[in-house]
């Protein structure tokens, strides 16, 4: 958040996370009006304006079920970035083997952006996804 709200490419930014101390941090660290923080499930969050943007970074930290529901609730023609990867440890739990089969598990079908890096890891190497498109 505040690296879009530094680089000036919106009026109103919300981040959403369901750990409490994220919406804490923000405000200590990050005290500025067009940075709002919700603490919420992002499974029940629901969009009362259209957004220009979604941006989820952390995809493999939820299950299928509740990536569902979140996607579902994001407006049609809404653009998306989304990462991910397929690192395997215990606090990953909807990993993808490839791109192809991140952008299946995440609904993306209509990708303009689709980036893998491959990154050092704690055993070994692992890729790190990125897809970017409109919903």
């Amino acid at each position: 958040a505040q690296l879009i709200d530094d680089n000036h490419m919106t009026q109103k930014i919300y981040t959403i996370d369901i750990d409490s101390h994220c919406e804490e941090i923000l405000t200590k660290y990050c005290p500025v009006n067009n940075i709002v923080p919700v603490t919420a499930d992002m499974a029940e969050f629901k969009y009362v304006h259209h957004p220009d943007v979604v941006i989820n970074t952390s995809t493999e930290h939820v299950d299928q079920e509740t990536y569902d529901k979140w996607w579902k609730n994001i407006p049609q023609d809404t653009f998306y970035i989304l990462q991910g990867n397929n690192l395997t440890i215990p606090e990953h739990i909807r990993t993808a083997t490839d791109i192809n089969h991140f952008m299946e598990i995440n609904h993306c079908k209509k990708s303009s952006v689709k980036e893998v890096i491959e990154c050092p890891g704690p055993n070994g190497t692992f890729e790190r996804y990125m897809i970017a498109g409109y919903k």
